[in-house]
């Protein structure tokens, strides 16, 4: 049968467990701890990526509300300076309108008193012209 060393099993026994214990102490949580520190420092990367994700696409969100709010009130800017524009520019037309209408009336009465004038002295040399046709005509 089968003989058994109680003896050589315990003492395998301990050293196995010793072996164990020491690779424990010596290898495996030195090994446990650096990885425990590494998951803790990778995880608060993660964490600090997150957060600068999110603030990074706040601040986009922001920053293009701010430019649609931007884009709205240069548009009202310009909507509001064309119509002044339009407006200024009826203004100017109707005061340069006004000015050459003014302008015309005084042609036109300088050009009446011209052709009074002109008349009076067509008057006084037509008088001469048919005493001159007179006296031709006599003669």
């Amino acid at each position: 049968m089968l003989d058994i060393d109680f003896a050589a099993v315990a003492i395998v026994f301990i050293l196995v467990w010793s072996l164990i214990f020491v690779l424990r102490r010596v290898f495996f949580n030195p090994i446990d701890r650096v990885r425990s520190e590494r998951q803790a420092l990778l995880g608060g990367d993660r964490d600090a990526f997150r957060n600068a994700s999110d603030a990074h696409e706040n601040s986009l969100k922001t920053i293009e509300a701010t430019l649609k709010s931007a884009k709205s009130a240069a548009e009202a800017i310009r909507a509001g300076l064309e119509a002044e524009a339009f407006q200024e520019n009826g203004r100017i037309v109707s005061s340069v309108s006004g000015e050459y209408r003014s302008q015309v009336l005084r042609a036109r009465q300088e050009l009446d008193e011209k052709i009074k004038d002109l008349k009076k002295e067509m008057e006084a040399r037509a008088d001469e012209f048919a005493e001159t046709i007179e006296k031709r005509l006599l003669n």
